[in-house]
């Protein structure tokens, strides 16, 4: 009789969420709070960018910063050096940039100013009439005594 080949038992395999789930954390791995405040980052980098790019972990001197987009992290790359540079000057021990685009909160905007309504005509005063009557062309005298006529409806009564 020959011996049969023993079968292997099909085991069910865990996905890699439920290992991960399962084990402890590595030690040492900053938590996502971040590391530095918003006026810091934004006089490092200005309003624009500060608006478009968050710092979001620092580790063992690596400061990873989440950008809005990938063109973000592009322009933010060849900046690296003047801003680590002014991160430094703050006492931040920060030697490398990493950008990574993730989310963003929406950046607020400002309210809208209310449109200015347009001055009404303003008489001319009798010196700036007889200044007006020594410019020889007649087509510019009457485009500069329209605009002084509009720019004087601007000035406080």
């Amino acid at each position: 009789m020959v011996p049969r080949k023993r079968k292997k038992r099909r085991r069910d395999f865990e996905t890699i969420g439920v290992v991960l789930g399962r084990e402890k954390p590595f030690k040492g791995v900053a938590a996502d709070v971040a590391p530095i405040s918003d006026a810091a980052w934004e006089a490092a980098v200005g309003t624009r960018i500060a608006a478009r790019a968050k710092p979001k972990r620092l580790d063992r001197g690596v400061l990873l910063v989440a950008t809005a987009t990938s063109a973000w992290s592009n322009e933010l790359s060849l900046l690296a050096a003047p801003i680590l540079e002014k991160l430094r000057a703050q006492g931040l021990d920060v030697r490398e940039l990493r950008f990574r685009v993730g989310p963003l909160e929406p950046v607020a905007k400002p309210p809208r100013r209310p449109a200015k309504l347009a001055p009404r005509a303003v008489a001319l005063s009798p010196v700036l009439r007889r200044s007006l009557d020594h410019v020889p062309d007649d087509e510019l005298r009457a485009a500069i005594e329209a605009a002084a006529k509009k720019a004087l409806g601007f000035a406080p009564e």
